[in-house]
């Protein structure tokens, strides 16, 4: 009878880290699984703790992007937002879903992840939402929680005696005590800081995301939701204005410029100064204003700054004389800045 094999979802956190080693000690064969999603997190390197996570553990892992399908999801979740945009419950279920299709792509025989009963509000808050999730991924049985498995009602593994239940934990609840003595028993380290680090709880982000939602008036794209990582953004009513943070960001912005067909109106300032995103032709007041607010992080007095502005597929540049224009001050810009 050949051994257990099983897809771990792995995040790079301690939770997942134990719930792999976990398998490991109980002789199943792991293949770690990471859903990365373009735009929204920086690309996987070695120092990722993913990686560092697959070599501590000496196990193979699968890193995804699964980009294209995810951002519907964030703009249509079916079970909603938790406090900011972070579509919890759909997104578990989406991860899972694909890790199912790799659940029988390598013949395995179950998924497991590091979830916690009680540790996040919104996806992991009690067996309810557990099962929901469980149930949108279309593993039933198939899924294992090794961490809370005891708390649960037993699975088709642990019924079949091809897990031993009385192995499996039973911890409950925020506290990482009992994640953090595992750990130090292991004496591993190279795991993510508990709290997460999911850019979709960030309020800041999730400011800039309803604002930018409600200039266009119609779901973002893929580029729009990494744009939301970049620069400064600035509410001026009919646009958005993103200033990138010093020199270093200028070639991000432009770069991403290229890519923004979908918004009808689009204005590039200067050499990467900033643009603007627009449904409506940008008025001269709102050019002027964002001068000015540009003027407070790159140095314009006196010069003359290029416009490429771009109205659907035709292109209007001009040349703009700055003269004496006096940037916003710190308190001024207090009013036009998202976050």
């Amino acid at each position: 009878m050949r051994r257990l094999r099983a897809i771990g979802l792995i995040s790079g956190g301690l939770d997942s880290y134990l719930a792999a080693r976990l398998m490991k000690e109980l002789k199943v064969d792991v293949i770690l699984f990471h859903a990365w999603i373009r735009g929204l997190y920086p690309p996987i390197t070695r120092d990722h703790p993913v990686v560092k996570i697959a070599e501590a553990l000496e196990l193979p892992l699968i890193i995804a992007d699964l980009s294209e399908g995810y951002i519907p999801i964030l703009e249509h979740p079916k079970y909603g937002y938790g406090r900011w945009v972070n579509p919890c419950i759909d997104c578990k279920a989406f991860f899972l879903r694909e890790a199912k299709r790799i659940m029988y792509y390598f013949n395995a025989d179950f998924v497991f992840t590091g979830e916690v009963l009680g540790q996040r509000p919104k996806s992991q808050q009690n067996r309810k939402i557990l099962e929901i999730i469980e149930r949108e991924s279309g593993l039933w049985d198939r899924l294992l929680r090794p961490l809370s498995a005891k708390l649960m009602r037993p699975t088709y593994l642990e019924r079949m005696g091809l897990i031993p239940r009385d192995r499996l934990l039973a911890i409950r609840g925020r506290s990482r005590k009992e994640q953090l003595q595992l750990a130090s028993q292991f004496r591993f380290r190279d795991y993510s800081p508990p709290a997460g680090g999911c850019i979709l709880t960030n309020s800041e982000f999730a400011t800039r995301f309803k604002r930018m939602r409600a200039v266009k008036g119609e779901p973002l794209n893929q580029v729009d939701w990494w744009l939301l990582r970049l620069g400064r953004h600035f509410d001026l009513g009919e646009a958005v204005l993103i200033v990138p943070r010093g020199h270093g960001e200028r070639g991000a912005l432009k770069e991403a410029f290229r890519h923004l067909s979908s918004w009808k109106h689009r204005c590039l300032i200067g050499d990467g100064y900033g643009f603007l995103l627009s449904e409506k032709p940008v008025h001269e007041e709102t050019l002027g204003l964002a001068i000015r607010i540009v003027g407070r992080y790159f140095p314009f007095k006196g010069k003359t700054i290029a416009f490429s502005c771009h109205e659907g597929e035709l292109l209007r540049e001009q040349l703009i004389e700055i003269g004496n224009v006096l940037a916003l001050s710190p308190e001024e810009i207090q009013d036009f800045i998202v976050r």
